[in-house]
């Protein structure tokens, strides 16, 4: 006997992180759950928006200054992490989230549209 759809599967689902059978079990589980496919649409909606706005030039509309501040002339520049390493975990998430953060400033500041 299979076993019972989870939210897990769902998010697997979403991700694209299921095996041929549980993506198929999903599936047909979820055509006889609108209400739960509905929101497994709307988070592959979100999740293909967030891919399309990270791939698009969102930091160079940014504006200035939210540029980062240039380092100071005086102090030679050390990279903070060795050349082809690894970002630690917290740069990894800033850097995911930068893009997203500065379109949602420039459009919480663009004029609105009448």
């Amino acid at each position: 006997m299979n076993e019972p759809i989870s939210d897990i599967d769902l998010n697997a689902y979403v991700d694209g992180e299921l095996d041929a059978q549980r993506r198929i079990e999903v599936e047909a589980w979820l055509e006889a759950n609108p209400e739960d496919a509905a929101r497994v649409m709307h988070d592959m909606r979100v999740r293909d928006e967030i891919r399309l706005f990270m791939d698009g030039p969102a930091l160079e509309r940014a504006a200035p200054e939210m540029a980062a501040p240039e380092p100071a002339a005086s102090a030679p520049a050390q990279p903070a992490v060795a050349s082809g390493a690894p970002l630690p975990r917290r740069r990894q998430w800033g850097a995911l989230w930068r893009r997203p953060a500065a379109e949602l400033l420039n459009r919480a500041r663009a004029p609105a549209a009448s």
